[in-house]
């Protein structure tokens, strides 16, 4: 066993006091929450979307709690994050019968509902309702997961002003 390769073990950095929330998350404080993971992550910074609700990860490791509230980071890990969250939720609610699946803890529920203001579309159909306009979830199903989790993400980042935000703070 003289052919292992032995890569140097970097000591983890003392860590401050987690933040419960970048303040500039503040407007989407009813749904999501940042963490940090509790095993080691393959990526710096994740979304996940957990049974309690959609969450930000970010791995000790590479990130320190306090590098999460910067926004020249943010504006890099932001959107593929809430892709992954976005895509997720998309995938479950279109295997659901009821269009929801794992996904139903308040949390979720104030992220759909923050997903349809921003959207202007309705999640689902209601039983009888025979509206013209499109669902998110007959979106997903006529375009694909992708094209509606990108559609969701950008809704989402544009009406909550996040964008703005972002990019204002970096320029």
């Amino acid at each position: 066993m003289d052919n292992i390769i032995r890569f140097p073990v970097i000591p983890r950095p003392q860590r401050g006091p987690a933040s419960p929330l970048p303040t500039f998350l503040h407007c989407w404080a009813s749904f999501i929450a940042v963490i940090e993971a509790e095993e080691d992550e393959a990526l710096p910074i994740r979304g996940r979307a957990a049974d309690e609700g959609p969450q930000f990860e970010f791995d000790g490791h590479y990130v320190l709690s306090a590098d999460v509230e910067e926004w020249s980071l943010a504006i890099l890990w932001m959107s593929p994050s809430l892709m992954q969250i976005v895509g997720a939720v998309l995938a479950e609610a279109l295997a659901a019968e009821d269009g929801i699946g794992r996904f139903n803890s308040d949390r979720w529920d104030a992220f759909r509902k923050e997903v349809v203001r921003a959207t202007g579309m309705e999640w689902d159909r209601k039983p009888g309702d025979k509206g013209v306009r499109s669902t998110i979830l007959e979106a997903a199903r006529r375009d694909g997961i992708d094209f509606e989790a990108e559609h969701i993400v950008d809704s989402l980042l544009v009406q909550s002003r996040m964008a703005d935000r972002l990019r204002s703070e970096t320029a």
